[in-house]
């Protein structure tokens, strides 16, 4: 076996006392070497002594077998020693079982100072019984903070726990960089006076920046400045500038984010080093511009310092983060997934926080970029909750109102009006008691004759009896209630045969208008000039009863402008509404199956989930080029459930010289069934441009992976559950701590894994975990 070389203490302290001149001038011999593409690349043949095997290209990575060499990962990149371009994986001969993790901990491999650049591929692997101290880092996991350009992926934490500490000194962290010494110490903090100056694009001048410095000096010597971009095809330097690129197919709306760091590097030991002195996030239009502010749409102007912010410019410096696999991301992640654990057992993932605040948007990654208030990007997207368990309020009369009941049906053609009438006031009054605003009435409402219940359900944990624990909770019911969608037409004697489709409403159902252009929250994001929307809409609710019935979709089209009597204008625009089973994708595929998504699914051994919560994620992209609308017209859904549609019919006529009618769509159901809802959740967004993907890609949670050849293999579903806390201030007091331990259920056929969190906190203080917005309500508990 290879003599393995760890950096020890020795080490640590003979670099933590490292000058201007230890650092050594002899670095200008290897800056700027065209051999390298960053000149920390010179040091992968000096480095491979500390690691296992390889050289860190991309074919050869460097191998990670024991503890000691994640260490050296982590005390090595404090010095910088690493690029975008160097690679790392867990050893191939790690077994089934995993790498046990020794008693001594690890800190956090990267910060805000020293940032993670590299490609870490976990290899399919598992680490048991991590041990992570984040005393020194305001970025606390197995990773602290990973820059843009950088990726992590594909492997498993067993039991790991992460220490959260009083003491918050980066400069004491394992392996001090000897950079920071000269160049961000309190008394001589350099690298905040470094700035980056925008010209936005005029003409065929492109926009572009230019930076206040090219060296900084300190310590008695000068150092050039190395400026790098994360991606040159948005940001590249060229005409002694950093000129901004159009992207290449880049769509209106959309934002493409690149970041610029700014590094200084010296020769140490015979290794380069580098410190990073700044970083800007810099968002590039789709025609080669950066955004400006836009505080209508709460968007904040498109470029900012990221590290040693000294104005309102940045973002910095920001709360603690932690998370079990990476504190702040900013880069990738990808098939990350924690390992058993029960709710009975010690082997659970543990946070224990004690002597200062912190805060996590995710329990696996503490916060990613789209959890960034000031990321401009987060603002073009449409999203909307409900937890009827909180709304609904038995003890409202409007429960047992007729509000929740259908008018009668008009028996001549002088009701006609004052049914619609009706019909549309109950359905804003029952909207508005589901906590819908009079804006948002415009494009969503809940329609007559859905009605309140509550609903009991088993949850899967069991008391000290070893009895199951069972929960009633308030929801929205779909009891024998399937969804029917009328079309209110009008026809004059005078149109000769002429109908105007006038209205709508519709029975036991939602709807959901993806055009409101005066509306707060969703204006403008489902403008025509958008032609493909994805939808994705998450049902947490408990059935039983008879299978076969399914949710289901109705669509049509609705023209707000329509002028009406005496000119011939249709507010609809489909005289029936029509399945969205009928819609196809481009590969003339339906885009919607109902059949895979039954309100009565199945277990692994096949038998029924009846009296249990379920979670269906509805998902689906509409293409508005095959609905064969006008241009007048804005796609409109009705959601709801059953079995098949019957197909369309006039519901009631009412006079013969001058008829009113309704169209009816209406699905049937097989046998009873009762489908109760305790939460929905909405997202819509456009896929050309309107909602940025600089959202960072991360499978928060998965289930179990199956292990095979040597590494785990075959991810499943992610369980759609984010685990967030927030420890407030409270936690100074002397002697107070907050542990929370977390396990994952495995998911069963169409079922994604379960979450469930405990923790042991002082009582009353407000420190109870939380879940973040649009995402599964996990199980949660003390213990």
């Amino acid at each position: 076996m290879k003599k393995r070389t760890t950096l020890t203490i020795y080490l640590v302290s003979s670099i933590a006392i490292g000058t201007a001149t230890a650092v050594g001038l002899s670095y200008a011999s290897y800056v700027y070497n065209s051999r390298y593409e960053t000149p920390v690349e010179f040091n992968s043949g000096v480095l491979s002594e500390y690691f296992e095997s390889g050289d860190g290209t991309s074919s050869n990575p460097y191998s990670i077998r024991y503890p000691d060499q994640l260490r050296n990962l982590q005390k090595l990149n404090v010095l910088g020693v690493f690029s975008e371009n160097t690679h790392f994986k867990l050893d191939d001969n790690i077994p089934a079982a995993g790498m046990d993790w020794d008693s001594t901990h690890l800190f956090p491999i990267g910060s805000e100072d020293y940032p993670f650049y590299s490609q870490f591929n976990g290899n399919g692997k598992r680490i048991n019984n991590l041990l992570v101290t984040g005393s020194q880092t305001n970025d606390i996991g197995m990773f602290g903070y990973v820059a843009m350009g950088s990726r992590i992926e594909n492997y498993l934490l067993s039991s790991p726990t992460i220490y959260v500490t009083a003491e918050n000194n980066p400069s004491a962290l394992a392996s001090t960089n000897p950079f920071a010494e000269i160049f961000a110490n309190s008394s001589n903090n350099l690298a905040a006076t470094l700035g980056l100056n925008l010209t936005q694009k005029s003409g065929a001048t492109p926009a572009y920046f230019t930076t206040t410095k090219a060296s900084l000096t300190g310590g008695g010597a000068t150092y050039s400045i190395y400026y790098k971009s994360t991606n040159e095809s948005l940001l590249k330097y060229q005409n002694n500038r950093w000129e901004v690129q159009v992207p290449v197919g880049g769509e209106q709306g959309k934002f493409y984010p690149v970041q610029l760091s700014a590094r200084i590097y010296g020769v140490y030991q015979n290794k380069i080093i580098s410190y990073t002195l700044e970083r800007w996030h810099i968002n590039v239009t789709y025609d080669g511009n950066v955004n400006i502010a836009d505080p209508n749409n709460d968007i904040n102007v498109g470029y900012w310092k990221t590290l040693h912010a000294v104005s309102t410019e940045g973002v910095g410096p920001h709360k603690t983060y932690v998370g079990f696999f990476i504190g702040h991301l900013d880069g990738e992640a990808f098939f990350l997934g924690l390992y058993g654990g029960t709710s009975s057992t010690d082997t659970n993932s543990k946070l224990i926080v004690q002597g200062r605040p912190v805060s996590s948007f995710s329990t696996l990654i503490g916060r990613t970029v789209n959890d960034n208030l000031k990321d401009d990007a987060n603002g073009t997207f449409a999203s909307r909750d409900f937890d009827f368990d909180y709304i609904i309020d038995p003890t409202n009369p409007i429960d047992d109102s007729e509000n929740f009941l259908l008018p009668d049906e008009p028996t001549s053609s002088d009701d006609v009006n004052d049914y619609m009438k009706e019909m549309n006031d109950r359905s804003r009054n029952i909207s508005s008691y589901y906590s819908l605003t009079s804006a948002e009435l415009d494009y969503m409402r809940f329609y007559p004759s859905l009605s309140n219940a509550s609903t009991t359900y088993l949850t899967g944990q069991f008391d000290q009896d070893n009895n199951e624990i069972s929960i009633t909770q308030n929801a929205l019911s779909l009891d024998n209630k399937p969804l029917s969608a009328h079309v209110f037409n009008y026809q004059p004697w005078y149109y000769f045969g002429l109908e105007e489709q006038n209205n709508f409403f519709l029975r036991n159902g939602i709807w959901m208008y993806l055009s409101a252009p005066s509306a707060t929250g969703w204006g403008g994001f489902f403008s025509r000039k958008s032609n493909r929307y994805e939808a994705r809409i998450k049902v947490t609710y408990v059935a039983s009863g008879n299978q076969g019935n399914y949710f289901q979709f109705l669509y049509n089209g609705w023209n707000p402008s329509a002028a009406g009597i005496p000119l011939f204008s249709d507010h609809v625009s489909f005289a029936h509404w029509r399945n969205l089973t009928t819609l196809t994708d481009d590969a003339n595929q339906p885009i919607y199956n109902p059949f895979a998504y039954p309100i009565i699914q199945l277990d692994e051994n096949d038998d029924p989930i009846v009296d249990r919560v379920v979670e269906h994620e509805i998902a689906f992209e509409l293409n508005l080029e095959k609905v064969s609308f006008s241009t007048d017209y804005h796609l409109m859904l009705a959601m709801g459930v059953g079995s098949a549609l019957d197909g369309s019919d006039s519901d009631w006529t009412v006079n013969s010289s001058n008829q009113y009618f309704f169209s009816n769509e209406k699905f049937s159901q097989v046998g009873e069934f009762t489908c109760r809802i305790l939460k929905l959740d909405l997202f819509f967004t456009s896929l050309e441009g309107q909602y940025s993907r600089q959202m960072t890609n991360v499978d928060y949670l998965y289930s179990i992976p199956t292990y095979a050849s040597g590494t785990w293999s075959n991810w499943n579903k992610p369980s759609e559950t984010r685990v967030y806390f927030d420890v407030g201030t409270g936690i100074l007091s002397p002697g107070t701590t907050a542990t929370y331990r977390f396990y994952r259920s495995g998911g069963a056929l169409w079922t994604v894994s379960r979450v469930y969190g405990y923790h042991s906190i002082p009582s009353g203080s407000g420190w109870d975990l939380k879940n973040t917005y649009g995402y599964t309500q996990a199980v949660l508990g003390n213990g």
